[in-house]
């Protein structure tokens, strides 16, 4: 049981697996980028029994892929849209938030929780509101991009940067 009550997971991460290629032996961005979400949630803000889905291996050959999906988004108290160029490209990532949007829509509470919206549009690229999806349309967003200004679509943040810990803090307060 997730940390959130009535639900299977507290997080569903939505991702293309294109944004989480390593370099050499080192793990993937949305790898370090889980990693370093359970770390601070878990250990800094005491969500002890927290559970986040997240296809992190292509599922088994005799996995029901859709099926898989559809139960960890309907099960998930919050989704996170790890948007980039090529998240937009996904048409399976695009299909993941359409269910999740239109499950949770139409359930008691909705996709709100207070005058919170329970997705989460985390831009690994500064990609223009006028492009986003429209289940994305409503909140500004988080980003974790290096743009510095709305002109430039920038790139993921490193690891490395100090600025992907103050983003990475913003994105937890808000949970």
């Amino acid at each position: 049981m997730a940390q959130i009550p009535g639900y299977e997971y507290d997080i569903f991460i939505s991702y293309t697996h294109d944004d989480n290629e390593g370099f050499g032996n080192r793990p993937g961005w949305v790898d370090i980028f889980e990693d370093w979400l359970n770390s601070w949630l878990q250990k800094r803000r005491g969500m002890t029994n927290l559970k986040i889905w997240r296809d992190k291996k292509r599922m088994h050959g005799n996995t029901l892929f859709d099926d898989a999906i559809r139960n960890a988004l309907e099960t998930s108290a919050l989704f996170f849209a790890l948007t980039s160029r090529n998240y937009l490209h996904s048409a399976y990532c695009q299909k993941e938030l359409s269910w999740f949007h239109q499950y949770h829509g139409q359930r008691p509470g909705g996709l709100r929780m207070g005058e919170a919206f329970r997705v989460f549009n985390i831009l690994l690229h500064n990609v223009p509101h006028k492009s986003w999806p429209a289940e994305l349309q409503g909140a500004a967003g988080f980003p974790m991009n290096d743009a510095g200004d709305d002109e430039r679509l920038g790139e993921f943040t490193s690891p490395d940067d100090y600025s992907f810990e103050k983003q990475m803090r913003l994105i937890v307060d808000a949970v």
